[in-house]
């Protein structure tokens, strides 16, 4: 069986994301709508970007190719939370970043990593404060033991409470839904099936906006007049 190549473009020819599409012509463009920031990427990212930024008293339109959210998951990591310290449950961080450092050949961008560790407990607690009644959080420990290493009980499981409205049982998928309420009771706006074509920006290089597309074929202009922001998941899916 003949081995499949890696990628279906070499590099020295350019890959097909780095030519810019072709302009869509202005009188195709039906019309152009503004929010404070636009969010492309309807996912846990996305959301996540979405809500707090709703919370925080800016209008924000959600776009998303698909006409589905893909929540991923089960698990989230931090380094404290109300649940761990009401077990008792304390990870050093500067040991935390040493073994991660140690175990990863020095590679992360520690400067990420700092972000990571010195939030993870806010986001926690972040999150608990969307949850109301209906969610809770529980700490894993089928963590390892052994003579090489010990894994940090840091990983927390989102469950929906038996009382509960929600559809899905728990972990991303469930965070998919709180989101998707938060937004839509403060009044953001989510467009699935809404494909972006391309990024614009203006005579600074400053992102300004996007152009999409609906089901309908339609293209619109959504501007962002204080912020783009992009959380368009991985690319697992595409081989180049």
């Amino acid at each position: 069986m003949e081995a499949k190549p890696y990628s279906i473009r070499s590099p020295k020819r350019g890959w097909s994301w780095e030519t810019p599409p072709d302009p869509i012509p202005e009188e195709q463009i039906a019309e152009t709508q503004e929010k404070d920031v636009v969010v492309i990427g309807g996912g846990i990212s996305g959301l996540a970007a979405s809500a707090r930024l709703l919370q925080k008293g800016l209008s924000v339109v959600t776009l998303d190719k698909c006409s589905w959210a893909g929540g991923h998951g089960w698990q989230i990591a931090a380094l404290d939370s109300p649940l761990m310290r009401a077990r008792g449950k304390k990870i050093d961080k500067y040991e935390f970043v040493r073994r991660w450092l140690e175990v990863s050949g020095n590679q992360p961008n520690e400067d990420m990593l700092w972000l990571f560790v010195n939030n993870s407990p806010k986001v926690i607690e972040w999150l608990l404060s969307m949850f109301d009644e209906e969610v809770e959080n529980q700490i894993y420990t089928g963590c390892y033991h052994g003579p090489v290493f010990e894994e940090y009980q840091g990983s927390l499981h989102f469950l929906k409470t038996p009382e509960s409205r929600f559809k899905q049982k728990g972990g991303g998928p469930l965070l998919i839904e709180v989101f998707e309420r938060d937004i839509a009771r403060r009044g953001g706006l989510l467009l699935r099936s809404t494909k972006v074509h391309y990024l614009e920006k203006d005579e600074t290089g400053r992102v300004t906006g996007c152009i999409v597309s609906g089901e309908d074929g339609v293209y619109l202009r959504w501007k962002g007049t204080r912020a783009v922001v992009l959380a368009t998941g991985d690319i697992g899916g595409d081989e180049e």
